[in-house]
């Protein structure tokens, strides 16, 4: 019984060692002298305010990984609670919506061509875009739109507008025609070309025979008519709606990039180097028209002492521009990435290699938010090997923010040398706290006192027992 009483005390004095060098080490100060570079904040507010640092390349350079190398210090060097996140902003969208119609005439009318009277139904709003349904596959047909007054008066809102479909060549399909703004609710639309002729893909083939001996060939396509269908014309209006805050996305940019081919392989390589900034797509610009390639987005790690490449994203990117239809898709995205290295790899196959003119890199933007007292001067400390993030309270800005009060934007002068900047400052025990090492002395110390306190119990524990023998 004695020797667990010991055994119990000896754990809790062992706990309570450690838990006292945590105490003692967590209690050191937040220094100016541990960060290498600074940051005037431009502060000329005369109230309180939730200010706002938006973090750019030149902050983003000096940071770590999750910025525990980050600091806010007022005029007289005290740290600041701070909040970082990401900003937003309310966003405002195009919602479209259908406008209930009915057909109201349709006359055909010489030289090929249609027109069709389309009605709004009651409480319907006026409509700023018409889309044509139709099963028809590689045609061209030139639209017309009247306006139709009260009075029945016409007025031209579009002349000449290009409906089509060119499958035989590519996948480019465009049936909507946009209306100017009007408050008219009857439309008059003409279709020029209603029918065309089209060639069959079918060959008939009458050939001449004597005694199984041909004696003339004649091949002739056939051609036929055909009718432009019209399922349905449905008429719509876009408005704008207000959502939800929603992240705000800004262009950052990139330290240099360079592209090597590889003929072997197929593939072109875009090597990319960042300010260490949080990125989430790349957008390529190029000349080039009318491609479509696949590529992937690399990180990399190490394995084994080695680097090694991750992919983290991928698409298929193209250019499409043929005639009047003009549509790029040139955007690559991938789950939100802070690295100083990216590899794009082209899957060229037997294509020529993609000429890459630009890279350009996109992220989220990063806030720093603190509250300002009026007439106070803040500075925005950055870098040096801090290890351990500072852990503030910051559930009062939180609750500010959830009041939509919103933060005013601070703007920071150039990145310059903290003159108080101490190399050896920046590994001081605060940021040995969350360090290997601290763990390993601690376990150390933990078992010397283990070791200590398990001998006394031993030597208390025998000369009990000896005792008892000599009684």
């Amino acid at each position: 019984m004695m020797l667990r009483t010991v055994s119990l005390r000896v754990m809790i004095g062992a706990m309570a060692a450690l838990l006292a060098v945590v105490a003692g080490t967590a209690s050191a100060a937040i220094e100016p002298a541990q960060f290498s570079h600074c940051r005037e904040i431009a502060s000329d507010s005369e109230q309180e305010e939730i200010a706002a640092v938006t973090l750019d390349e030149a902050s983003w350079d000096l940071l770590a990984v999750g910025a525990p190398n980050l600091c806010v210090v007022d005029a007289v060097n005290a740290p600041a609670p701070v909040l970082m996140r990401r900003a937003t902003a309310r966003r405002v969208r195009r919602v479209r919506a259908t406008c209930r119609s009915k057909v109201a005439a349709l006359r055909e009318l010489p030289e090929n061509r249609i027109e069709v009277d389309i009605d709004l139904l009651s409480q319907a709003p006026v409509a700023d875009t018409i889309v044509f349904v139709t099963p028809l596959r590689d045609f061209e047909r030139s639209i017309s739109v009247d306006g139709i007054g009260a009075d029945g008066t016409a007025t031209r809102l579009v002349s000449d507008a290009l409906i089509y479909d060119y499958t035989r060549f590519m996948d480019v399909r465009h049936v909507t025609v946009a209306l100017p703004r009007n408050e008219y609710r009857k439309l008059k639309i003409s279709i020029d070309a209603v029918t065309d002729t089209t060639q069959s893909p079918r060959t008939e083939i009458t050939r001449s025979l004597r005694e199984s001996e041909e004696l003339q060939r004649t091949e002739t396509t056939v051609e036929t008519t055909r009718p432009f269908r019209i399922g349905a014309v449905q008429l719509s209006t876009h408005r704008d709606e207000a959502h939800n805050r929603e992240p705000v996305t800004a262009g950052y940019k990139l330290k240099g990039w360079s592209v090597s081919e590889d003929a072997k392989k197929g593939t072109t390589t875009v090597e990319v180097e960042t300010f260490h900034t949080p990125l989430t797509s790349f957008t390529i610009e190029t000349g080039v028209r009318n491609f479509s390639r696949r590529v992937s987005v690399l990180v990399p790690y190490r394995r084994d002492g080695r680097e090694q490449w991750r992919q983290v994203g991928a698409a298929t990117l193209s250019r499409i521009s043929f005639r009047s239809f003009k549509k790029d898709a040139l955007k690559v995205t991938f789950p939100e990435q802070q690295q100083r290295r990216f590899r794009l790899v082209f899957q060229d196959g037997d294509a020529v290699p993609l000429k890459v003119d630009n890279v350009i890199g996109h992220g989220p933007a990063w806030q720093v938010l603190f509250l300002a007292a009026p007439s106070d001067t803040y500075r925005l400390l950055l870098g040096g090997s801090i290890a351990s993030k500072q852990r503030f309270d910051t559930s009062h800005i939180e609750r500010l923010l959830a009041r939509e009060i919103a933060p005013r934007e601070f703007e920071v002068g150039p990145v310059i040398d903290n003159p108080d900047y101490d190399a050896k400052a920046s590994r001081s025990l605060t940021q040995w706290l969350g360090s290997r090492t601290f763990f390993a002395v601690g376990i150390v110390l933990v078992v010397a006192v283990l070791g200590v306190g398990l001998v006394r119990a031993g030597k208390a524990a025998l000369a009990e027992s000896e005792g008892e023998s000599d009684s």
